[in-house]
């Protein structure tokens, strides 16, 4: 079973991480934000946060 508190730890550190990378990539080639705050972007942001959070607490139960 997933513990919900630690789950959401991992989520929310490592959706703040992908998006703040993301942002300072696209700074760096100057692209609009407007291409930065897109629907694919965002949703793909979170999945990705998801699989590492679940990825980490697999993890963290195995030690």
């Amino acid at each position: 079973m997933v513990n919900i508190s630690s789950f959401l730890k991992y989520f929310f550190k490592i959706l703040i991480t992908v998006i703040f990378s993301n942002l300072i990539v696209e700074l760096m080639f100057e692209r609009k934000i407007e291409d930065f705050l897109n629907f694919k972007f965002i949703s793909v942001s979170i999945l990705i946060s998801v699989f590492c959070a679940l990825l980490f607490l697999k993890i963290k139960k195995n030690k």
